[in-house]
């Protein structure tokens, strides 16, 4: 699953081109479902990519343009560790460009004149969906013993709410069991292994229907993302009570 769909906000997308009626065309397929920047140089579009490159997830990028052309732009993005990370799908006309495009980092074409506004749609949302799913597919495991969220993906999640939703008020919270060690000592590995599933399940229910996410990291550590809220006190009680019932 992608991150789009686990946390539904608008993608931002940068539009590159040196004509005013390719970068009116594009905004009016695009702006029902993205939140979208304009440029019309490479020059400009530098400068944006730099200012937003926590929140970019694509560049959409004339070749032929005056200032910069697409092809410095490209070669620039890839020289930086920070902005290389971001896909670009190339605008072009001239099939010939296609090669030297990929080798320097495209990731797909759309062709000019443009093609209808539905294989457009399709095209971007393929590449911004891919390139979420890589950027985390390292660590897209859930945790097998509680079902909570990995560490690697945890973190990956956590930065994603916090460059889509730059205002929003969060809390980071760090739970343990305090001489959880004791209980596997005293009443052996299995019954342990309950405490946790049973702790993982009152953290999943406490969170239902909100903008936040948990795991599990070591033994018995758990962490907890969400939005800002003043009802922990309460849910540390209900989930001490589930553990000891």
């Amino acid at each position: 699953m992608a991150i789009s769909d686990i946390y539904k906000v608008k993608r931002q997308i940068l539009i590159v081109d040196d004509q005013e009626i390719n970068r009116d065309l594009l905004g009016v397929f695009l702006e029902d479902d993205y939140e979208l920047l304009y440029a019309e140089n490479g020059k400009i579009a530098m400068d944006i990519i730099k200012e937003n490159r926590e929140k970019l997830s694509l560049v959409l990028l004339d070749l032929m343009m005056p200032v910069m052309d697409g092809f410095e732009v490209m070669e620039r993005m890839q020289e930086d560790e920070s902005l290389k990370r971001i896909p670009v799908i190339v605008l072009t006309a001239e099939k010939s460009a296609e090669v030297k495009s990929l080798n320097m980092g495209a990731l797909d074409f759309i062709t000019k004149p443009f093609d209808s506004q539905e294989v457009i749609q399709a095209r971007i949302s393929r590449i911004i969906e891919l390139y979420e799913s890589t950027s985390i597919i390292e660590s897209a495991e859930k945790d097998n013993l509680t079902d909570l969220y990995a560490w690697k993906f945890f973190l990956e999640y956590a930065s994603q709410m916090d460059r889509y939703n730059p205002d929003m008020k969060t809390d980071a919270l760090a739970l343990n069991i305090d001489r959880f060690h004791l209980v596997n000592e005293l009443y052996g590995r299995e019954f342990g292994d309950r405490v946790l599933k049973l702790l993982a399940k009152k953290l999943k229910q406490a969170l239902e229907g909100t903008e936040g996410l948990a795991c599990r990291r070591d033994a018995d550590m758990f962490y907890v993302y969400c939005s800002s809220r003043s009802d922990y006190e309460t849910i540390l009680e209900k989930a001490q009570r589930g553990v000891s019932a």
